[in-house]
């Protein structure tokens, strides 16, 4: 029930964000200015679409084919949307469209091609005996696919280091730095949950060498994590 209660508000909160200075924009005519709650709020909506599909998965625990490829699709709609949006919305930038384009041409048919390796596979995401939700795509791709996986992994973190370069370049970081430095907070923290709760292997080097093994724990949390962004940034940090 958290995650459909979660998911309305967070659409609640995406929409409010998108439409926030809407009026005052047009009548200024201004693209650069007030536009950073605009460009947050995509991130909102990707949470809520994340929330939603979890609330679909923990219903149906044994027959979730279809919802588990579309979570590990939402990891692609986290990296390109806010690429591609951003030049709608800012002038000021650092890296050039034409250059995302290219990567982002890149990551999508890796991306396609992980999708379609997904569907040979039955797909059963669910939550584990810590109610850590996993994914199972996740799962399929780091024991079946690991060097397609983690280049998709390395194109997405490349993107989003190159859409933080480019946000350097305009107010929406630094007016709002709350945030994003959210983000990175999520990730010890889901880091420290993950290795407290779930890591089973007893030995330093043996931890570190099985940490791939709870991927499909780690990144759903830390999205769970860091969808309360959405709230900070509601109340404008």
């Amino acid at each position: 029930m958290i995650y459909l209660i979660l998911f309305i508000i967070y659409l609640l909160i995406a929409i409010y964000l998108f439409f926030k200075n809407k009026k005052k924009n047009e009548k200024n005519n201004e693209k650069n200015k007030k536009n950073y709650d605009k460009f947050f709020s995509i991130f909102v909506f990707i949470f809520s679409f994340i929330m939603l599909l979890e609330y679909f998965v923990i219903g149906n625990p044994n027959n979730n084919q279809l919802y588990s490829i579309l979570l590990f699709f939402s990891l692609y709609l986290f990296v390109i949307v806010p690429n591609l949006f951003f030049f709608k919305l800012f002038d000021n930038y650092f890296i050039k469209s034409k250059f995302i384009y290219l990567i982002g041409t890149i990551f999508t048919f890796v991306t396609m091609f992980l999708l379609y390796t997904l569907n040979n596979y039955n797909l059963t995401s669910g939550l584990t005996e810590n109610n850590i939700i996993q994914w199972s795509s996740l799962s399929v791709l780091i024991q079946n696919h690991i060097i397609s996986f983690f280049m998709f992994i390395f194109i997405a973190f490349f993107m989003i280091f190159l859409l933080f370069i480019n946000l350097l370049s305009t107010e929406a970081f630094f007016k709002t730095p709350i945030r994003y430095g959210f983000f990175i907070l999520s990730v010890f923290v889901s880091s420290f949950i993950i290795y407290f709760l779930e890591v089973k292997e007893s030995g330093i080097f043996n931890q570190l060498f099985a940490m791939k093994n709870y991927t499909n724990r780690f990144i759903p949390l830390t999205i769970f994590i860091s969808s309360f962004s959405s709230i900070i940034s509601l109340l404008g940090l």
